[in-house]
């Protein structure tokens, strides 16, 4: 692997100078476009050494996409005094670029626990009681959105198909057509989007639909999804777009933007095989063996309020009451691994969840 350390105008060229360049990138057909090189560009960008179940969902949902040739661009994970100017280049052994700029503190706080999931998180899962909405943090949000443009626009080629993931950057493609990029850019939707009632909750809820209007294709996981955002596209925008049993499309500023359904998934025979190797492994007897004739419900979730933890250990509960002959006969693992502890939500569902799961069943 290559690491570049650079600052404009250097930049550029030390990043091309780092690009594979034994086999150059043929751009591939795709209907009757021709497409070049993938830049993918989401929040956090994985390891280069990362695999297998190392690798983060993203990382495993975009594995055939991340091939030689192509870049990953995104956050460091890393938080510094200054967000970066410039992004630092490694080159995997494999042929992908994974390029990443660091995050000042205070634009991390604001961006990333203040409006991305103090505010955004919550509204797109229909929880607005637990939304947190504050001018600056919505501010930072899209100051670090701009600090992704203007750190990936050097590394850009013309032909470049860009790829934007998530809702921490709705606001990139706009940010990116601001500096003169031309290029195709879709975005993918990794969570639920809401109707027009909940959107304009948010005060900027009109300023995020014309962002993601920058895009030239907007995708969602489910035709439902599609629908709200493009309810949203007529009252936010006042254009009414043309529907279809995909999606639709609507023009906007010059340009027709297209929405798609187009859910994500997982390589269901390449699990089920996980499955039945692991199932040999010593921890799997151990397992068994603790069970005894038992049943076994499991869990495996990120610690989320999304994901109904608490209702699930009153559930089960209200069925140890209700059924008592399941009593002793049932057990209920859940995993649930700790993440966005700065976000104050996030704590509560720890603290609720951890007296339920303690609770005298």
């Amino acid at each position: 692997m290559v690491l570049v350390n650079a600052r404009p105008p250097e930049i550029k060229e030390a990043a091309q100078s780092k690009l594979p360049t034994s086999a150059p990138v043929e751009p591939r057909s795709w209907g009757e476009a021709r497409v070049g090189r993938v830049v993918i560009i989401s929040n956090r960008v994985p390891s280069p050494s990362a695999q297998g179940a190392t690798a983060g969902g993203l990382a495993v949902a975009l594995a055939d996409v991340t091939t030689a040739g192509s870049m990953w661009f995104g956050w460091s994970g890393d938080r510094a005094r200054e967000t970066s100017e410039a992004a630092d280049i490694v080159l995997s052994e494999a042929g992908v670029t994974f390029a990443t700029i660091d995050i000042a503190e205070r634009d991390y706080q604001r961006f990333y626990n203040g409006f991305s999931n103090g505010a955004l998180w919550p509204l797109l899962h229909y929880r607005t009681g637990l939304l947190r909405f504050n001018r600056p943090d919505y501010q930072a949000y899209r100051a670090v959105n701009r600090a992704f443009a203007r750190a990936l626009l050097p590394l850009l080629a013309p032909d470049d198909l860009i790829w934007i993931h998530d809702y921490q950057l709705m606001a990139l493609g706009v940010e990116l057509r601001a500096l003169g990029v031309e290029n195709r850019i879709g975005f993918f939707l990794h969570v639920p989007f809401v109707p027009p009632t909940f959107l304009q909750v948010l005060p900027p809820a009109d300023e995020l639909v014309a962002a993601l209007s920058a895009c030239d294709v907007i995708g969602f996981q489910t035709r439902t999804d599609a629908d709200m955002f493009l309810q949203n596209v007529a009252e936010s925008l006042g254009v009414q777009p043309q529907r279809n049993p995909a999606g639709g499309r609507y023009p906007y500023h010059g340009r027709e933007v297209t929405v798609i359904t187009t859910p994500i998934g997982i390589d269901a025979p390449k699990f089920a095989k996980l499955a039945e190797r692991a199932e040999l492994a010593p921890e799997a007897a151990r397992l068994h063996e603790s069970l005894g004739d038992r049943k076994l419900v499991l869990g495996v979730d990120r610690l989320d309020y999304s994901k109904g933890l608490p209702q699930r250990f009153d559930a089960y509960g209200r069925l140890l009451y209700a059924y008592p002959q399941h009593r002793r006969a049932v057990n209920y693992l859940q995993i649930a691994a700790r993440s966005r502890q700065e976000v104050g939500s996030y704590r509560s569902e720890e603290h609720t969840s951890e007296l339920q799961s303690h609770h005298d069943l």
